[in-house]
């Protein structure tokens, strides 16, 4: 069993915390709707910093450890083996910093963006931050599955009252295939729980009980059930319809909650449940299962960026750019290598902070051009020359610039695809071949769009651009000085994770 290095209220505070300033904050926006923006705003920013506070706190602690750096455990329903726990190491730690920043900056952004039941939405983010930050943190099944789950009606909420004209469908199809794959994934978790023999839905009991096994059917199916559960949220091909709806539909700051934070729920469920609680010998006996991880990643890059090459949409062309990079993710995953494994984590903050940025620049083209049409934006750059210069930012960060957040990510994938013990390197070399050339694709779609929007012949929405208001050039600027330290500064985040990955995949 893992040894418990504390036990303290800090991760209880910092998950419980924004919903219950959520609710606060809707009290007092009913009774003065202005008040929901600055509580709102005021409180995700108070937790944003707690967050760093223990992210720095501990950071030397996470550089030298691989175990639970803070853990907080509790008997939660007696005689049932369920507990309530929570614990902070190398895996989750960058991301409690990156979920508790991108509803500060998604706030902030909202303050002029919202105009209708305030009160509601700032309650509900706050509601949403709460799950988000459960949902990594959790170590037991049990509340892992419930914090899962709660994230649903949130997000759902946010994109049935303040999305788009589709909004109705987008809203259930993204409720439909998440709510259905969860049930998938919780097969998984009991069934892995029957096969253990253990007494508790905790990680740590069963990933001890499991740790001798062998490669049993039991077992692959036990790996293939969550893993369905996961790929889902990634999401990957075939399993992607609901992304680009939801997308297109949310608002811009649920949007971008939505690619920089409930997304990387898949990815992290993956590698905390599928690689680090149950025995890594089921992927390296067999394998046919990395092989199938490998080039459902493979499609999921190359059929996501040939269908953003095709979208009218800004929207929707970034939402298939997210669906690529996380089949890079997956990519990475699929090596179980230290560099490859390495890569899919930074990919989750990299791409954590990229894509809000991105999500959130569309909103403020559309309100400021009345329009987030391709074709209809051309020399955007001479309506909204600042907000045209961030979103050209951006757009060459998500492709992969060196010095920003994304090269590091992708550099750290292909790297470790390459040298992958002869797996993916050898008799799978077409793999590695195959996903390096489709990075082109990126460049393609990205540069275009970049072209025609903000470098084309001037059009009427340009003419009549206005450029966005001052909250939403703050957190501009802040994301993209957060994508260029993370490019910059790779070790701040690598020596951090750098522990759990090595003893993950010793």
């Amino acid at each position: 069993m893992s040894k418990v290095t504390e036990f303290n209220q800090y991760l209880t505070i910092l998950v419980w915390s924004p919903i219950i300033l959520g609710i606060i904050t809707y009290a007092f926006g009913k009774w003065k709707e202005e008040l929901a923006k600055y509580f709102g705003i005021f409180f995700t920013f108070g937790v944003f910093v707690y967050s760093l506070v223990l992210f720095l706190w501990k950071y030397n602690t996470l550089t030298v450890s691989g175990d639970f750096v803070l853990h907080e455990k509790v008997e939660w329903v007696k005689s049932t083996g369920i507990y309530y726990e929570l614990g902070m190491d190398g895996l989750n730690a960058g991301l409690i910093v990156l979920t508790t920043f991108v509803f500060f900056v998604s706030s902030l952004f909202s303050y002029k963006y919202i105009n209708t039941r305030t009160p509601a939405f700032y309650g509900l983010m706050q509601g949403q931050m709460t799950t988000i930050l459960g949902t990594f943190l959790a170590l037991d099944l049990f509340s892992l599955y419930l914090f899962w789950e709660a994230s649903l009606p949130f997000m759902f909420l946010i994109i049935l009252i303040w999305g788009g004209k589709e909004r109705v469908k987008a809203s259930f199809m993204f409720f439909i295939y998440t709510g259905l794959a969860s049930l998938v994934m919780l097969i998984g978790f009991i069934w892995a729980y029957v096969e253990a023999d253990v007494d508790s839905f905790r990680m740590v009991d069963i990933k001890a009980a499991l740790a001798g096994s062998e490669v049993s059917d039991p077992l692959i199916v036990i790996f293939i059930l969550t893993a369905v559960g996961f790929l889902v949220k990634f999401p990957v091909v075939p399993f992607h319809s609901w992304l680009p709806q939801a997308h297109v539909q949310a608002p811009s700051p649920g949007s971008a909650v939505l690619a920089g934070l409930l997304l990387k729920m898949g990815v992290y469920g993956l590698i905390r449940v599928n690689f680090w609680m149950l025995p890594s010998a089921i992927v390296f006996e067999t394998d046919w299962l990395r092989l199938l991880l490998g080039v459902i990643g493979l499609v999921s890059l190359i059929y996501a960026s040939l269908v953003a090459l095709r979208q009218d949409d800004l929207k929707s062309m970034i939402a298939f750019s997210s669906i690529a990079h996380m089949g890079i993710a997956l990519l990475g995953i699929a090596t179980f290598t230290e560099l490859g494994i390495q890569g899919a984590i930074y990919m989750m903050i990299g791409h954590g902070v990229i894509s809000p940025l991105l999500f959130l620049l569309c909103g403020s083209i559309e309100h400021g051009a009345g329009t987030r049409q391709i074709p209809e934006l051309g020399g955007l750059g001479t309506g909204m020359p600042a907000t045209s210069g961030f979103f050209v930012y951006a757009a060459f960060a998500s492709l992969g610039l060196p010095g920003l957040a994304s090269f590091v990510a992708e550099f750290l994938i292909f790297v470790g695809l390459f040298t992958d013990n002869g797996f993916f390197s050898e008799t799978h070399l077409w793999i590695p071949i195959v996903a390096l050339l489709s990075i082109i694709l990126a460049a393609g779609y990205y540069l275009w769009a970049v072209q025609r929007v903000v470098f084309g012949p001037e059009s009427p929405a340009s003419e009549k651009a206005h450029e966005a208001p001052w909250s939403e050039m703050v957190v501009f600027t802040l994301l993209s000085l957060a994508t260029l330290v993370l490019g910059l500064l790779p070790a701040i985040l690598i020596n951090v994770s750098e522990k759990f990955v090595s003893e993950l995949v010793a």
